[in-house]
């Protein structure tokens, strides 16, 4: 199960670095540049560690021990990462939660922001919730993300942030929507979501506006051509 995880992470990955230069605002990309990412820095053996390192806490499923070991991991990468790291704390009726949020500062659009996203919780019936693909893998792909960000300049400011309360109804995310709303308007963030990208045989690229707007829609049609 993790390895095939962990090869549909690397699949992920191509596109998801694909779909990131969209963000870059100079100069205009062609389209051979936007399905020609540079992976170089992309180490199978670092998102598997990561991985089982999720895993290996057993249950992650919100209020768990092991959701909290999970939450004080990311937030030791992050910060190794060189990201500012803040823990958001929430309470959802008898849960009590935390997000994880790392921050690299932008350049001279720093005022604008890009949010990276991936739930860490996880659930199951039974007394372990490893959660190897939801989401295991699109926690362990933020991490990577951590990774390639610490030696390179932005433009934008990028923020990525581990939810956790998902499996209780997006708990923690709505916790941050509410309480960030007016900054989000603000610095016109663009949110890109990642969520169990480690199973199956397709790779699907959704969004929740409706109408789709411009921008979700090229986005959208750019991962479409890559795959």
């Amino acid at each position: 199960m993790l390895r095939t995880a962990t090869l549909l992470l690397l699949m992920f990955i191509l596109l998801f670095t694909a779909s990131l230069l969209l963000i870059r605002l100079t100069p205009p990309l062609t389209y051979e540049e936007i399905i020609s990412p540079d992976l170089s820095g992309v180490n199978p053996d670092e998102l598997r560690k990561h991985l089982e390192t999720l895993v290996s806490f057993n249950s992650r499923f919100i209020g768990h021990k092991g959701c909290i070991q999970a939450a004080l991991y990311i937030a030791s990468v992050f910060k190794r990462n060189g990201l500012e790291v803040y823990l958001d704390n929430f309470s959802f009726g008898r849960f009590k939660g935390v997000n994880v949020i790392g921050v690299k500062r932008g350049g001279n659009l720093g005022n604008m922001w890009v949010i990276l996203c991936a739930h860490y919780d996880s659930f199951s019936t039974g007394r372990l919730a490893p959660g190897a693909d939801d989401n295991g893998t699109g926690v362990s792909i933020l991490l990577w993300l951590s990774g390639k960000l610490a030696n390179v300049s932005v433009n934008k400011t990028v923020i990525l942030i581990a939810f956790s309360g998902e499996e209780v109804g997006l708990a923690g995310s709505k916790h941050y929507v509410e309480k960030n709303l007016k900054e989000l308007i603000y610095h016109k963030a663009v949110v890109i979501n990642i969520d169990a990208v480690g199973y199956g045989e397709y790779l699907w690229v959704t969004t929740g506006l409706s109408p789709i707007s411009p921008e979700s829609r090229k986005l959208a049609e750019l991962m479409f051509r890559v795959a």
